[in-house]
């Protein structure tokens, strides 16, 4: 049997890890979730590296795959990248989420690549969002970490115009804010939960925020949250940027624009908006990972085991 180990830092949200647990299961293969460091089993057939880092000088028996689901962040970010290409070590293939984190990394060999983009869960897809209880204003859920500013969101709900309104937090690494917003009694953080439990709590929440800043990486990228808020059918209300107003504009839908000053994020404004939903059903898990091309590289490096 043909074992994929799937090694990452776990320090970021990875949906994309139950994803190819189950595509993968499906067709046969065995998978791992591994820590850097920890011992891998010596049947693994592929190495996958999510994160794009694989310490160097490491022995490997079996394939190599390097995943780039983001370029790197702030600080030094041109810096990292460089250091990805140039210590590394090479694999037998590569995924990139799009050509623009492709581009930001100027690989020159000939290493195969193929591209994952984000996708949703295609059971979400059919819930129904008006048999649940709406427990909370808002919500936000996704990364806390500190280039994204998300005091200035919290703010509000704290001493500014949305303190009579409940938000929940739903992420990791929060304690500092927590801390910092211990007296708002109407802000709630959670997590991180597992995956599983993701949905249920999104489908509490009456909106939905993707707070994403407008600066690179994160304006080219995209929102894993925005689609899941839009599979299940919760209102968006966005930042602006050049990725989520592609998105709107290829896939349809009507999301609520925050203003930079976030002045025109009122409780009546977001009532009378006119928000509306994009078909998701051909952005699911099992259709970006199929035609991401790294199952036609297994079946070509794996011959006759009868993947699909």
């Amino acid at each position: 049997m043909i074992t994929l180990a799937f090694i990452h830092s776990d320090r970021a949200f990875l949906p994309e890890i139950p994803a190819y647990n189950h595509f993968f299961q499906q067709r046969g293969m065995r998978t791992l979730e591994l820590r850097p460091g920890e011992r891998l089993p010596a049947e693994t057939s592929v190495h996958w590296h999510l994160l794009g880092w694989e310490s160097p000088g490491v022995t490997v028996t079996g394939i190599r795959i390097h995943e780039y689901a983001s370029a790197s962040l702030p600080p030094l970010r041109h810096l990292k990248n460089w250091m990805k290409v140039r210590f590394q070590p090479k694999p037998d293939f590569r995924l990139f989420l799009n050509v623009y984190v492709q581009k930001a990394f100027r690989f020159i060999d000939q290493v195969p690549f193929g591209f994952r983009d984000m996708g949703v869960d295609e059971s979400w897809l059919d819930l129904a969002p008006a048999l649940v209880p709406k427990t909370f204003d808002f919500i936000y859920s996704g990364s806390l970490e500190p280039g994204r500013r998300p005091e200035r969101l919290l703010s509000l709900f704290f001493q500014g115009h949305l303190k009579d309104r409940s938000l929940l937090v739903l992420g990791q690494d929060y304690a500092g804010l927590a801390r910092r917003f211990q007296k708002a009694g109407n802000i709630r953080f959670l997590g991180p939960v597992p995956h599983g439990e993701v949905a249920a709590h999104i489908r509490q929440a009456r909106y939905a925020i993707n707070w994403v800043p407008d600066q690179e990486p994160f304006s080219r990228q995209t929102s894993t949250k925005l689609l899941e808020y839009a599979a299940l059918r919760v209102p968006v209300i966005t930042t602006r940027y050049r990725w989520v107003q592609e998105f709107e504009q290829e896939q349809g839908g009507r999301f609520f624009y925050l203003s930079p000053d976030l002045s025109n994020l009122d409780w009546e404004a977001v009532n009378r908006f006119p928000f509306a939903f994009p078909d998701l059903r051909r952005l699911t898990w099992e259709q970006r990972i199929e035609s991401s091309g790294v199952l036609d590289f297994l079946e070509a490096r794996f011959p006759g085991q009868g993947f699909r």
